[in-house]
């Protein structure tokens, strides 16, 4: 992978296991028991969605969204699911998040936007999608540097 790369994205519950492997029916289960709510978080406060968006289940997305899952929740580094999608470059869960709402501009605990991390991730297509949704190019992160400072912006215009 081109990029950084990112820590591995393990799950602490059976209902957060469930979404990362894409068990719908193991996911409905679990949730009509009430053992758990499409909102609950784990430890490191991730929700389902964090997890289904990293791991590219977009008819989980789907269904966590129709669902009334919070679009936006962060976890405890201050990512969005709209951020782990970008750090998968799940580029079809990007699109959909932005299409329900998903605030491309949010910044994590280092003071980086999901645009940001489409570029360390070097991902045109989802930076030009973060781009038209409203993503601040010119935003920078906490050490100062714009997106447009990273070598792969002059791709972007």
């Amino acid at each position: 992978m081109k990029g950084l790369s990112y820590q591995p994205y393990d799950p602490e519950n059976t209902f957060h296991k469930a979404v990362c492997k894409g068990n719908l029916k193991k996911v409905l289960k679990l949730l009509s028991k009430n053992s758990f709510d499409v909102n609950d978080k784990d430890t490191r406060k991730r929700t389902a969605l964090h997890f289904a968006c990293f791991y590219g289940h977009l008819h989980l997305v789907h269904f966590l969204l129709f669902n009334d899952c919070e679009i936006n929740a962060l976890d405890k580094k201050k990512c969005t699911p709209l951020m782990k999608a970008v750090q998968s470059r799940e580029t079809e869960i990007v699109t959909v998040l932005l299409d329900q709402g998903a605030d491309p501009n949010i910044k994590d605990i280092n003071g980086e936007s999901a645009i940001h991390q489409a570029v360390y991730v070097d991902s045109l297509e989802i930076v030009r999608n973060l781009h038209e949704f409203g993503g601040d190019i010119e935003d920078k992160t906490k050490v100062k540097i714009f997106a447009n400072q990273i070598p792969m912006y002059s791709k972007i215009m």
